[in-house]
């Protein structure tokens, strides 16, 4: 009878688990190929859709649990690639989420860079860590943001062989624009082929770069390129 009541209250306390999306019907896994089949399957109850791998990366072994990671697709979204992480343990974590806002987040940025006639080209893609908490697309875009640790990856080329005054006005206008964009911003600025400037700020109480600092920057990354043979 014992032995019945508490096999009855680890179902329950299993299926409470699933209904908030923290355990497989896979209690744990041992090896990489059970390792699978739990990541899919959690993602899938943490979600309520269909996930498959598409990259293995790496299984672990330690003292205290196993791990597992590996880049995903959803069966319903194949062309967007995400990264998930378990442990034996019960663990789960992935950046799926990035998939709902990318679209949003990364139109802030363009839409300010699309005013800076002197940027030759530009790509602005939304990078976000993995995470234990479930985002879903009744989310707001602000609250993501701002507690998820995601943040736009900003490459920007100038026009080459410009002087060095040209080159520090312009990545000022650019940082002034995005300082109150309202994202996380990894900036990189290139010109003649190669990168001349990098900045990575919060979009929170973010102290402004000085000309003077901006150009600091940028005499630094070009000795760094020299000592690369870079010029």
């Amino acid at each position: 009878m014992e032995k019945l009541k508490i096999t009855c209250i680890s179902i329950f306390m299993c299926l409470i688990l699933v209904a908030m999306g923290g355990c497989s019907t896979m209690q744990s896994f041992s090896n990489k190929d059970e390792a699978n089949k739990y990541l899919k399957e959690a993602l899938e109850e943490k979600y309520g859709e269909t996930f498959d791998i598409y990259q293995e990366e790496k299984y672990a072994n330690y003292p205290t649990a196993d791990s597992y990671s590996a880049i995903m697709i959803a069966e319903n979204a194949p062309e967007y690639k995400f990264r998930a992480w378990a442990s034996s343990n019960n663990e789960l974590k992935d950046n799926y989420a990035a998939n709902f806002f990318s679209k949003d987040a990364e139109k802030i940025v363009a839409n300010i860079i699309k005013q800076k006639s002197f940027i030759k080209d530009t790509t602005v893609t939304l990078e976000a860590p993995i995470t234990e908490k479930k985002w879903t697309l009744e989310d707001n875009l602000t609250d993501y943001l701002e507690q998820s640790g995601a943040y736009n990856k900003v490459n920007v080329t100038l026009e080459p062989n410009l002087e060095m005054d040209v080159y520090v006005n312009q990545v000022n206008e650019l940082l002034k624009g995005l300082y109150s964009c309202g994202t996380n911003i990894e900036l990189k600025v290139n010109a003649n082929n190669l990168q001349m400037f990098y900045y990575k700020f919060s979009n929170q109480g973010t102290k402004e770069l000085t000309q003077e600092i901006i150009k600091e920057k940028i005499i630094e990354e070009q000795d760094i390129n020299r000592s690369r043979g870079g010029i």
